[in-house]
């Protein structure tokens, strides 16, 4: 009967030890999940709807932050590396053309991730169609031209002021065209 008593007080401490353990890992999880939600502005992801739960929500932005990387990688990065692999072992006879890429690639990454960050920074306002574009990345389709707005050159703007710097730059078509709402292409 003793070594009964011994063996079930054993598996109690081992079970406390547990949930102990449990309790640990899951106030990690919601401390980890209330900062995420701080930190990212969720509602404003794309696919974000309150009758979802929280554990739904982290996962479909996980994915939509994925899917960012991936078109930022296949559509800018991946090029500038392929460029650069070829012209690495005679640099200075890069073809203007390839010079032109490199910089447009650069410069577009840097829209798209600039335009991004407003989905996550409480000072940045969220407008337009920018999370359907968002979206979009994740579809794999990239970016309508026809839902945007031409340049206005009549007004300053700060993508007139973009535009303007892109000129001076030798810069004249972007893979990514958007600053906001407006097509930097379309001046």
């Amino acid at each position: 009967m003793r070594d009964e008593i011994e063996k079930l007080e054993r598996e109690k401490l081992g079970f406390e030890m547990m949930l102990s353990e449990y309790r640990h890992v899951k106030q990690d999880y919601e401390s980890l999940k209330q900062q995420m939600m701080d930190v990212y502005k969720v509602r404003h992801y794309p696919g974000f709807s309150k009758e979802q739960s929280e554990t739904d929500i982290l996962k479909a932005l996980v994915t939509t932050e994925r899917s960012v990387a991936q078109y930022a990688y296949d559509h800018f990065l991946k090029p500038v590396i392929q460029l650069t692999d070829a012209n690495k072992n005679h640099p200075a006879k890069i073809s203007d053309e390839d010079r032109q890429k490199i910089a447009d690639c650069l410069v577009s990454m840097g829209l798209l991730y600039s335009e991004y960050l407003y989905l996550r920074i409480s000072e940045l306002s969220v407008g337009g169609k920018m999370v359907e574009r968002i979206g979009n990345l994740k579809k794999r389709n990239g970016i309508d031209p026809q839902t945007l707005k031409e340049l206005n050159t009549e007004h300053g703007s700060r993508a007139l002021a973009l535009r303007m710097t892109l000129d001076k730059m030798g810069i004249s078509h972007l893979s990514y065209p958007v600053f906001e709402e407006t097509n930097l292409n379309l001046s």
